[in-house]
Formats: C-alpha cells, sequence, structure tokens
C-alpha cells in the first residue's frame, strides 16, 4: 500500500506541475504568433527611388553616326545624350589637313598643264 500512495503521490505532483506549466506556455505562445504593429505619423517629404541592378544596359534606339571626313576635332556642339535633329552641326573638324590635299592636288594640276604645254611646244 506504500508504494501505491507514494505512486499516486508522484502523480498528483507531476500533474499539478504540468498544470502549472500548461497556461503560461500557452500565453506565450499565443503572444509569439501576433504581429507586431508600429505606428507613426503621416509626413509630407520627398520620395527617393533607388534601382540597384546588375546587367547590361541596352538603348531603346541605336542610330549610327559619322562624318564624309575623318580629322581633330576643333568644336563641339553637342554634349552626351543631347536630342539632335536631322542636319544639326555636331562637330567641326579641323579643315588644315584638307586645305593643304587641296594646294598639293591644285599644284599638280598645275604642273600638269605646264607638262603640257611644254610638249605641245615640241611638237610645233
Amino acid at each position: 500500500m506504500r508504494t501505491s500512495v507514494k505512486l499516486l503521490i508522484a502523480v498528483a505532483i507531476l500533474a499539478g506541475v504540468g498544470f502549472a506549466a500548461y497556461k503560461p506556455t500557452m500565453d506565450y505562445l499565443a503572444k509569439r504568433n501576433r504581429p507586431v504593429w508600429r505606428t507613426a505619423s503621416v509626413e509630407q517629404g520627398k520620395i527617393i527611388s533607388v534601382v540597384n541592378s546588375t546587367g547590361t544596359v541596352k538603348p531603346k534606339l541605336r542610330v549610327a553616326i559619322g562624318s564624309f571626313v575623318s580629322g581633330p576635332i576643333l568644336e563641339l556642339h553637342c554634349d552626351f545624350n543631347q536630342e539632335v535633329k536631322q542636319g544639326d552641326l555636331l562637330a567641326k573638324i579641323d579643315p588644315r589637313i584638307y586645305k593643304a590635299n587641296v594646294s598639293r592636288d591644285t599644284a599638280a594640276v598645275a604642273n600638269r598643264k605646264a607638262d603640257v604645254f611644254r610638249v605641245e611646244a615640241q611638237l610645233l
């Protein structure tokens, strides 16, 4: 009989401990799953939008721009990403190289004309 009384007391103690631990455990679990709200007053301010991304930027439209001649640029009349129209002057190329070529070719033509006059004079 003594062992059954000891067993009954042990079961009663375990039941009491379980009942005492049940309520705080249920309260903790109920509070743990509850959403937490944070409130703030409404203020007017600037909207800042930042986009961080990786990859390659591709243009909507690609336009080939070129010139009939090449050379050093003296003046640049447009800026990067500036909108331009057809016929707008974008840059002025240094004309000294081409003026020298014209002078050289003019001298060559005059030289050939002199050769023609010399040959005609020898034939007569």
